[in-house]
């Protein structure tokens, strides 16, 4: 199979790993998206080993095909690795959770269960479900702490009876908060209410790692921020199975990127060499580059 390549001179050192003598190599880089899912599929060595370790860098994608990949290398493999040397956002969190073990680099960070929205009637408005959300929340417990210390105001010392205070907080805090709610669109929340659900029912169906179901709702809804940064220590809160990276693993972390681009796929075998060149052409044991250079599974 042909091999593709992450730019910027990316040196892998696969070959020098005896422990991933008995892993197939799948290192993965940007978008995660339904023809990402089918190249894994169609590009998979057809005589496999026993144990897979994914390098998966993304900044997020498509959460089908997030979860068709974690179904596909659960199925085809008896053991199934990612390993995040850095940047792992939103489906890609949602891939990390169908593995049976995660290994994180120190500089290794994933994100919130989050689903990347596309507005239909802005074409180039990408937002976050957890945006919303959040949004939501703030006006919520703002409205009401403006209705308890209104209410507080004018109960005090007694001024005025209960009802008729809490008649006039009501109003106050509804003049102030209806315009507000007002601008928000049932049919877009409810998207939004939708995607989260399908994050969520897909992470409880790939099984896999996740510690527990509190965990899971943690990763869904738990975080202020899409961007929010999940380091390896608060990975192993929310995984059972969270790990730092053997001498042989870290040096497949020294190219991949996460980029805001089509996916990059290579396939490989644990004790193959391989590296790759920036624009093409895969480089020799020396480092020569080879334009016409292929990666064969063994």
């Amino acid at each position: 199979m042909d091999s593709e390549h992450v730019n910027g001179n990316v040196g892998t050192g696969i070959g020098d790993s005896t422990d991933l003598s008995d892993s197939d190599i799948l290192v993965y880089t940007g978008h995660i998206t339904r023809e990402g899912f089918e190249r894994v599929v169609r590009e998979c060595p057809s005589e496999r080993r026993k144990q897979v370790l994914l390098v998966l860098a993304t900044l997020g994608g498509d959460a089908n095909a997030a979860y068709r990949i974690a179904r596909f290398l659960r199925r085809s493999y008896e053991h199934f690795t990612v390993f995040v040397p850095g940047i792992c956002k939103r489906a890609g969190t949602l891939l990390c959770v169908g593995a049976h073990e995660i290994v994180m680099s120190e500089t290794g960070e994933l994100g919130p269960l989050d689903v990347q929205a596309r507005n239909p009637e802005e074409l180039a408005d990408f937002g976050s479900r957890l945006d919303m959300t959040q949004a939501i929340n703030v006006f919520r417990d703002n409205a009401r702490e403006t209705l308890h210390e209104t209410l507080v105001a004018l109960t005090s010392g007694g001024r005025l009876p209960k009802k008729r205070s809490a008649e006039i907080a009501t109003n106050v805090t509804v003049g102030l908060f209806a315009p507000v709610f007002a601008q928000i669109d049932p049919s877009r929340l409810g998207r939004h209410a939708c995607a989260l659900s399908l994050a969520r029912q897909y992470a409880a169906r790939i099984g896999g790692n996740v510690a527990t179901d509190q965990t899971l709702a943690r990763l869904v809804a738990g975080y202020p921020s899409h961007s929010f940064a999940i380091d390896r220590d608060e990975a192993a809160e929310l995984f059972q199975r969270v790990r730092p990276p053997t001498g042989a693993e870290s040096e497949l972390a020294r190219g991949p990127v996460a980029v805001n681009s089509n996916p990059v796929i290579v396939w490989a075998r644990g004790e193959d060499r391989v590296r790759w060149e920036s624009e093409g052409g895969t480089a020799n044991e020396e480092g020569t580059a080879d334009a016409n250079a292929t990666s064969q599974p063994n």
